[in-house]
């Protein structure tokens, strides 16, 4: 790589850094005058990291399958929006990409970057899509 290709790297890695803080600020403000985020859209959205679900965080058995009418654990856990994202992700693929848009909205690039305060919103999101 020559120099010059270096430096732009470097130089578009420092601003994609100082982007997502940006962007983690500006969820929190939103958060504090009472405001909801807004979803990217799909141009910025497509230009975003892909959103992953870790391996590790498999679907739980049919018979311990989280349902709608359950009601959330208080606080809500990374483990629990995983299950949930994965478990929709699993019942409708096609919805991937969407959940992935979404994730990006909350403030994330996976799930376990969502800050902890977006999982109730993020959760009534997915839930949303058909």
């Amino acid at each position: 790589m020559t120099e010059n290709k270096e430096q732009l790297l470097a130089l578009v890695k420092a601003a994609d850094q100082v982007a997502y803080a940006m962007h983690g600020f500006c969820l929190k403000a939103l958060a504090y005058l009472g405001e909801p985020a807004q979803q990217p859209s799909e141009d910025a959205a497509s230009t975003t990291p892909e959103a992953e679900v870790p391996p590790e965080a498999e679907a739980p058995p049919e018979s311990e399958a989280i349902n709608k009418e359950e009601t959330r654990p208080d606080p809500l856990t990374v483990e629990y929006v995983n299950a949930k994202l994965k478990a929709k992700v699993q019942d409708n693929k096609p919805l991937s990409p969407r959940i992935k848009k979404l994730i990006v909205a909350h403030g994330g690039t996976k799930v376990s970057d969502v800050p902890a305060e977006h999982y109730a919103a993020l959760l009534d999101d997915v839930e949303a899509l058909t």
